[in-house]
């Protein structure tokens, strides 16, 4: 959809539906299309790449089309901010669904279905050389269908390229920035801030795993921890797997086969996307 302006004087502010660390989201008014939106409003300050580089970026978000993946009408700077235009989801976050109504998690039947789509979304955007770099419940949202997008690309990162292949543009992905929110962050993310370390998709896979574990447990595993102790335990401790979860219920050994394959500290040995889809815990269902 190319139709809508990118001009800040189109869209009339209506209230502000949710907070990020780089900005905030408003609803939003589309005047010459009288539509609802949802549009993205990113600080130009709190933004880790310079704004020209990020608009590059949106431009591979912009042509991106998947019933998974929230496509992005358009984006524009205004002001040293950046404004990113989106369908208006009304159905929410998955994270709010989660807190309001089932704190204890998910059914299993319930954590496939949505899980499936979610990683449907993200070998999309793998194969289009973009690493999500956040994934978890909040960021997941549900349409009034029940179908969920995955969406917030504030810290999305991409290669610069198409490739066939998510590996094959491994040397291309490589970032180095610590971007995400820490108990989802892969141990190669956190070790990033050193500038000889580096990661790429793969990190979004260890964050697919958290993300089945918030599904399951109604939280991610360290959500109640401090930032430093997130670090060091993701770090230097083994891998939170659904075994090793206190909790009296009980798990399928295929969720909890499908959680440790993804939260593998070594990241060459975490399966890509495609292969997560072929993973039994979707077969039995």
């Amino acid at each position: 959809r190319n139709n809508f302006p990118c001009a800040a004087d189109q869209y009339e502010l209506v209230r502000e539906i949710g907070k990020g660390a780089c900005g905030l989201v408003w609803l939003a008014k589309c005047l010459p299309l009288d539509e609802e939106v949802a549009l993205k409003i990113l600080e130009a300050d709190d933004l880790k790449c310079p704004l020209e580089h990020i608009m590059r970026e949106t431009q591979i978000m912009h042509e991106m089309r998947h019933p998974n993946v929230m496509p992005l009408y358009c984006s524009f700077v205004h002001k040293e901010q950046l404004w990113m235009v989106m369908p208006y989801v009304a159905g929410g976050s998955l994270f709010g669904i989660i807190s309001g109504n089932y704190p204890q998690g998910l059914e299993e039947e319930v954590v496939a279905t949505v899980a499936l789509d979610v990683l449907r979304g993200l070998e999309y955007m793998h194969a289009h050389s973009m690493i999500h770099r956040d994934v978890k419940a909040a960021n997941v949202l549900v349409n009034t269908d029940g179908r969920v997008v995955l969406s917030d690309f504030g810290g999305s990162g991409s290669g610069g390229g198409q490739f066939r292949s998510a590996w094959a543009c491994q040397k291309y992905l490589a970032r180095n920035t610590f971007t995400g929110t820490p108990c989802f962050m892969a141990p190669e993310v956190m070790a990033a801030t050193d500038d000889c370390q580096s990661y790429n998709m793969a990190a979004d896979v260890w964050s697919f795993g958290i993300f089945l574990e918030e599904l399951a447990l109604g939280r991610a595993p360290y959500a109640h921890m401090k930032l430093e102790s997130v670090i060091l335990t993701t770090l230097h401790e083994d891998a939170p797997v659904l075994g090793n979860q206190k909790t009296k219920r009980k798990f399928s050994e295929e969720l909890q086969d499908i959680v440790a394959v993804c939260l593998q500290k070594d990241p060459s040995q975490r399966p890509i996307c495609s292969q997560l889809l072929k993973h039994k815990f979707f077969k039995v269902r």
